[in-house]
């Protein structure tokens, strides 16, 4: 389960899942608005990985996607994305993506297999888009705004036929 800020009296070392802090002001929407829209892609692939402790993620806006390797003064991992405008598909994609690496324990070091990491965190945002597409038609985590549940699916779908394998 993923927690927003504010929520949650159960201590720290006994939660599942993420917390999210949006960091900055330099978004289209609200900081609130924008972690209702990551907690929502964040229980989706977190709901896979039961008994992992809960992680606090500060996610801050960027001149390109990426995750640090350790964690920051507070002891939070760090996620930037880039997104362009209200795009929520792209901020759901990019953020699943970075924080699929951050539960796969993401470090420097030896980069040999790196292309595999990076093939499960495409993966993973392939499917965490799918699974909001679905859910956001009924129960949108943003009030009203049901009618978005078809933009992540055709980003989805833009993804998807962009890095299809040739046959042969």
């Amino acid at each position: 389960v993923t927690h927003l800020v504010a929520l949650g009296k159960t201590p720290t070392s006994q939660r599942e899942g993420v917390t999210i802090h949006v960091v900055g002001n330099n978004w289209k929407y609200s900081n609130e608005r924008l972690a209702k829209v990551l907690q929502y892609a964040a229980d989706t692939l977190t709901v896979h990985f039961k008994g992992k402790k809960l992680i606090d993620v500060d996610v801050k806006r960027g001149g390109w996607p990426f995750c640090t390797y350790g964690v920051n003064k507070q002891g939070h991992k760090s996620i930037t994305i880039t997104p362009q405008g209200s795009a929520w598909s792209q901020q759901v994609f990019q953020f699943a993506h970075e924080l699929c690496h951050t539960l796969c324990r993401h470090r420097n070091g030896d980069k040999t297999n790196h292309w595999f990491e990076e093939s499960i965190a495409d993966m993973a945002s392939l499917y965490v888009l799918d699974r909001v597409a679905e859910k956001w038609k009924t129960a949108p985590p943003l009030k009203g705004k049901e009618w978005y549940a078809k933009h992540f699916a055709k980003y989805s779908a833009n993804c998807k036929k962009k890095h299809l394998i040739p046959e042969g």
